[in-house]
């Protein structure tokens, strides 16, 4: 598929530039014309020309079609028929061209004519290039049908769309469209009108279209492809709609993006959403300090900002997206619970919440007094309070810091399962995370000696067999592709010298060899 393409300069010019109209091109359009065009001529469909062979045959054929290729129609020849609608002739061979030469000056067909001449002179050896002589020929013959659609000669229908006329023949509509096929050849009212109105179509637009049948080319340009892809759909217009939808592919970008993946939902272009949607969220930085991005509804936002495949390099990016998208319309404001709740927050660094407390907005949430009162325990400043946590946190970076000491971003992970705990053992091995024992409290009762591992890749925590005994405070090794928990505290005031040995193969435990002392 051939097509101008805007240069870069073209593509980095200010957002209220109207793009310029290019031609786009369809090379194959002149084959898979031809091959509608036979298979119709197979059936026998809007065929308006019967040739009579010498030997009593008939063939009956389409006026447009042997117009693009014979001047004079006296004695007819299934071989000038068919170098018509292929653009070849099967069995042609010195011997036979002789007899073809014949017919093509009696039906004043000159190509055939120049066929023969090239199979007399090639012999044999020229039909490696008979793919590239045929595509020329096809071109050629669409050519001589569009200029004859051009000087109106041969048309037999006349389509009205918004009071304008556009004449064209029955028979390469139905070739370009099984909309068009229906129409004329399965006995509706319209295959026996010479006028047909189209409706809900309009007209500057349709009169491109309907010349694209005609060239395989067509001009497109951001404030016009959504309306042809539109019309090109619902005429079901086969040389048009993949100009269309190569266009809507190569040219996606920040600004268009949202606009198409909301045409091909509303037309269920289901592979174009998709790629739509990927680079929507692949390039979210991007398409969210886009005007059109605060023109989404609800629903779509909620989608996006919530969505795993959300691609953007700090959390803070979907917070700012979620404010400037409530801030552009204040009836926004009661939907700001939802919004917010999109917002992965805990994947902030504590450096990002900063800039979240700056950010001066104030909502009311349900009765709230803003909408810090909505976030309540993930901006809470008062960490004075001491208790057992289920949370699980990773270090996110390493920053150099003054002398030796690092500075360290935490995020939050997850949570661990029921009861919160500290003080227990934790190992990785094989790429999960393993927790024994440790206190969900400080009283004698309080030690655990349940275990779990953690698998990161599936988010997903599983409960493995118990200590042979409650422990806490204690050193874990893993060796060998078994984890060793030392000594610790059997409660707190209590050390053990016991050691188990746990086997992940087979969520065993054993005693190990004791320590000298406790």
């Amino acid at each position: 598929m051939g097509a101008k393409v805007r240069s870069e300069e073209d593509q980095d010019s200010e957002e209220d530039e109207d793009d310029e109209e290019q031609p786009y091109h369809r090379h194959s359009h002149p084959s898979e014309l031809f091959l509608s065009l036979e298979a119709l001529q197979g059936s026998a469909l809007l065929t308006d020309l019967t040739l009579s062979t010498a030997a009593g045959g008939a063939l009956h054929t389409h006026s447009p079609v042997m117009a693009s290729v014979s001047t004079l129609i006296r004695q007819r020849l299934a071989a000038v028929v068919e170098f018509a609608y292929t653009g070849a002739i099967a069995g042609l061979n010195p011997c036979s061209a002789s007899r073809v030469r014949a017919a093509a000056v009696a039906l004043g067909a000159h190509r055939v004519l120049q066929l023969c001449t090239e199979e007399e002179e090639e012999g044999p050896e020229g039909g490696g290039r008979e793919d590239e002589r045929k595509r020329r020929v096809l071109e050629v013959s669409l050519d001589c049908i569009r200029q004859l659609w051009v000087e109106q000669v041969g048309c037999d229908v006349e389509l009205q769309v918004e009071g304008k006329t556009f004449p064209a023949h029955r028979v390469l509509l139905a070739a370009c469209s099984e909309y068009f096929r229906g129409m004329f050849c399965s006995g509706m009212r319209e295959s026996r009108q010479d006028q047909v109105e189209l409706r809900a179509l309009e007209g500057a637009g349709f009169g491109e279209l309907l010349s694209c049948c005609y060239t395989g080319q067509l001009c497109l340009g951001w404030d016009s492809v959504f309306e042809k892809a539109s019309t090109a759909l619902q005429l079901q217009l086969r040389p048009a709609l993949p100009l269309c939808l190569h266009f809507l592919r190569s040219h996606l970008d920040a600004r268009s993006c949202l606009d198409v993946a909301a045409f091909a939902e509303a037309y269920g272009i289901h592979d174009l959403q998709e790629e739509a949607d990927d680079f929507l969220l692949s390039r979210f930085q991007e398409v969210a300090v886009t005007p059109k991005f605060l023109d989404l509804p609800v629903d779509r936002v909620l989608a996006v900002l919530g969505s795993d495949a959300l691609c953007t390099p700090s959390e803070l990016t979907v917070f700012r997206a979620a404010v400037a998208w409530l801030q552009a319309d204040p009836a926004r404001l009661a939907r700001a619970a939802e919004v917010m709740a999109a917002v992965r927050f805990p994947l902030m660094t504590f450096r990002e919440f900063r800039e979240v407390r700056a950010v001066e907005l104030q909502i009311e949430v349900g009765g709230a007094s803003g909408l810090w009162s909505w976030l309540g325990d993930w901006l809470d400043p008062d960490s004075g309070q001491r208790r057992p946590s289920r949370q699980l946190w990773f270090a996110h970076a390493l920053r150099n810091h003054i002398g030796l000491v690092k500075d360290v971003e935490w995020r939050l992970l997850g949570e661990m399962p029921d009861p919160p705990r500290f003080r227990h053992g934790l190992g990785v091995l094989g790429g999960q995370l393993y927790v024994f024992g440790g206190c969900h409290f400080y009283a004698k009762s309080d030690t655990l000696k349940s275990a779990y591992r953690y698998n990161p890749v599936q988010d997903r925590w599983q409960r493995l067999a118990d200590m042979q005994e409650n422990r806490s405070n204690f050193s874990l090794v893993e060796r060998e592709g078994r984890f060793y928990a030392i000594g610790g505290d059997r409660d707190i005031n209590n050390n053990m010298d016991s050691v188990a040995c746990y086997c992940p193969n087979t969520d065993c435990w054993s005693l190990a060899h004791p320590l000298d002392a406790p």
